[in-house]
């Protein structure tokens, strides 16, 4: 009996791991992309706002 138990065991075990495996690398690799995504989209923010900025208080100076 517990011969022919065995593959349906293994084959629990591979579907529960794999899940699980799977479930945890996709939040990893998720948090780790909208991170970086959000890392570049804040500097490329403050980027272009210090050049909005900057070219606002020049054209001001220059025309005040």
């Amino acid at each position: 009996m517990p011969v022919e138990r065995a593959p349906a065991r293994l084959a629990t075990f591979l579907v529960v791991f794999l899940v699980v495996f799977f479930a945890v690398f996709l939040t990893a690799f998720l948090a780790v992309f909208f991170a970086a995504f959000f890392a570049v989209f804040l500097v490329a923010f403050f980027a272009a706002f210090l050049v909005v900025f900057f070219a606002t208080a020049m054209l001001s100076t220059r025309l005040g």
